[in-house]
């Protein structure tokens, strides 16, 4: 009789754990929902300091900084279109520029250590972007080449990070939203992309809306994710 308890303990047992690793498998796959909200509040402040930075820069350009035909690179010069020393305004640029690196790499570190989905990939775009931040610093007017890789390795990673959250909510948001918030991405990024190819002057009077645009994506984007994975179930082993 002992032994037939001992046996069907033991068939019980192997159940639950069988159960439990369909459950952490499951809990992989589909993400840790709590994390979500954290990283969302990250990047959004990421967002809000990128923002703000180039606002303030914009106020403290010396000389009127003629929005729609100088680069936003300019306030992160160290001489003015006008000749003037920038320093006032790199002082609002460049900290902005750092702080945003800092967080992108908390943020993959975060990461690195958390069961969400496509995990490799937003670790791999959140430390390019971290990394893209810290080579923009670099005046473009000492090395344009150097700066520029900074803004395509931040431009990228931003646009890389807004599309796959975007694909992972597609069925939670609808086709709609998602077609929706595609066309707004796309719209404003890709012709600036083109004609920043092509090598045309009038691609710095699309190079705000291209920002704008990426920059108002992601954060509806983020913010849709947060809610989609708030409504998940946690985890049991959480729960527990």
């Amino acid at each position: 009789m002992q032994v037939v308890m001992i046996e069907m303990k033991a068939v019980e047992l192997n159940q639950a754990d069988r159960a439990d690793l369909r459950h952490r498998a499951a809990a992989i796959e589909i993400g840790d929902p709590a994390m979500t909200p954290l990283l969302a509040r990250r990047l959004s402040t990421v967002i809000a300091i990128v923002i703000g930075a180039i606002v303030l820069a914009i106020i403290f350009y010396r000389g009127a900084f003629r929005f729609w035909k100088y680069p936003l690179s300019d306030l992160g010069a160290t001489v003015t279109e006008h000749g003037f020393s920038n320093i006032t305004s790199m002082l609002f640029f460049d900290p902005g520029m750092f702080a945003s690196s800092l967080i992108m790499f908390s943020v993959g570190a975060s990461l690195a250590k958390t069961a969400v989905e496509h995990r490799r990939i937003k670790c791999g775009l959140a430390v390019l972007c971290a990394a893209g931040f810290i080579v923009i610093i670099f005046p473009y007017n000492i090395n344009d080449n150097i700066h520029m890789s900074g803004a395509a390795a931040v431009f990228g990673s931003f646009w890389g990070t807004t599309v796959l959250l975007l694909l992972e909510s597609r069925k939670s948001i609808g086709e709609l939203r998602f077609w929706l918030l595609q066309l707004l991405l796309q719209m404003t990024l890709l012709p600036y992309a083109a004609l920043f190819a092509i090598g045309l002057p009038v691609k710095q009077a699309f190079q705000k809306p291209a920002v704008l645009g990426l920059m108002v994506t992601l954060r509806i984007v983020l913010l849709l994710s947060s809610r989609r994975d708030a409504a998940q179930p946690p985890p049991r082993g959480n729960a527990e």
